[in-house]
């Protein structure tokens, strides 16, 4: 005997994702251009202090995680490899931060750029 066809369709995992993150995604970029564009005076400058404080916080995170290395006098290395295990936590939330701070700047500076500088 069949089973009757349910009245909630829930649609497969690949549709979902294929229609649902892509407008997701649109939604953010949107959001985050109105955020930036009414940005004005003193929530200007708050912005860039965050951006500058996430910067320092990075740049703290990645010199702890490679303090290490510095002790040993290795001074040149480049990626994780290199650094302990216990301390690749603080390397990548490190570079997110500093990541994260560089994209913060990039859109400030081209919101002075285009003349929505504060005023």
């Amino acid at each position: 005997m069949k089973t009757p066809p349910s009245k909630n369709f829930t649609p497969p995992p690949d549709n979902v994702s294929f229609f649902l993150l892509p407008s997701l995604g649109i939604w953010v970029i949107l959001f985050g251009v109105s955020l930036f564009t009414s940005l004005h005076g003193a929530p200007w400058l708050w912005s860039y202090a965050l951006a500058l404080l996430l910067g320092i916080a990075g740049a703290v995170l990645i010199f702890y995680a490679k303090l290490p290395l510095y002790q040993t006098r290795r001074f040149i290395t480049w990626g994780i490899k290199a650094i302990p295990q216990e301390r690749r936590f603080h390397y990548r939330w490190g570079t997110r931060l500093a990541l994260l701070a560089i994209l913060l700047l990039l859109c400030l500076l081209l919101l002075t750029r285009h003349g929505l500088h504060p005023n």
